[in-house]
């Protein structure tokens, strides 16, 4: 409820004079329960939205939207999403979830390095290593950057499968690199291309910034007809 994990629970309700909340055992059940419960809720929605744009299309190859976002700036984050929006219902319509983290893992490889020399330690780390593959949340091995590339390979991957839709005309931002490696996988087959869409709204904030540049730089400067770039009936904002 505060965004936070079971500690921090505790000293919130400390420091509110409340009773103390449940155990961290028992914050994990209610946890992974809350997660089962949101997702089946979750694809169920995405799964509508896709039939919407499709309905809306008037065919199974629609137009879709796609970018990636980071928890955190910069090429180090941890964690990476990925979403494809409806381009005419500008509904989510797939998401994927890259994480090069798991604290299970990391807990259990600490304590695993602490008895590495009994046996019955190895066997028994190596026991809830085979357990723990299915649940296990570190799903990406490479770069942050390349969280993009391949959360969005996946959601096109399984896009007839799991939604029924082909993503033909993807709109993207100017960055070509998502849109090259999707069409290197062929998703849709060796015969079928994705067409290239870009994003107006990404053109308008290059256009833009460069015009600013642009006035900036000319600021002082007379054009051909004896006058400054701005000022009025000129070029300004």
């Amino acid at each position: 409820m505060i965004g936070k994990g079971a500690k921090s629970l505790q000293k919130f309700s400390s420091y509110m004079a409340l009773p103390a909340p449940v155990s961290q055992k028992s914050y994990n059940k209610i946890n992974d329960k809350i997660l089962r419960a949101t997702t089946v809720v979750a694809n169920s929605c995405m799964k509508k939205a896709a039939e919407e744009e499709e309905l809306l299309t008037g065919s199974s190859d629609i137009m879709v939207s796609g970018d990636g976002t980071w928890k955190t700036r910069g090429h180090s984050s941890l964690v990476g999403v990925c979403t494809v929006i409806g381009a005419e219902s500008g509904k989510v319509i797939d998401i994927d979830v890259m994480s090069s983290y798991c604290k299970s893992c990391e807990v259990s490889k600490k304590l695993h390095m602490t008895c590495m020399y009994s046996d019955k330690s190895k066997s028994s780390y190596q026991q809830w290593k085979s357990h723990h593959a299915k649940s296990c949340q570190k799903n990406h091995f490479g770069s942050a950057g390349k969280m993009e590339v391949e959360g969005m390979k996946k959601i096109f991957q399984r896009s007839v499968a799991e939604r029924g839709v082909r993503y033909l005309s993807y709109i993207c931002d100017g960055d070509a690199s998502t849109f090259k490696d999707v069409c290197e996988d062929k998703p849709y087959g060796i015969n079928t291309t994705i067409e290239k869409v870009e994003c107006v709204g990404h053109v308008q904030k290059l256009m833009g910034t460069r015009l600013r540049k642009l006035k900036k730089d000319m600021k002082w400067k007379k054009l051909a007809d004896g006058k400054t770039i701005g000022g009025r009936g000129a070029f300004n904002r």
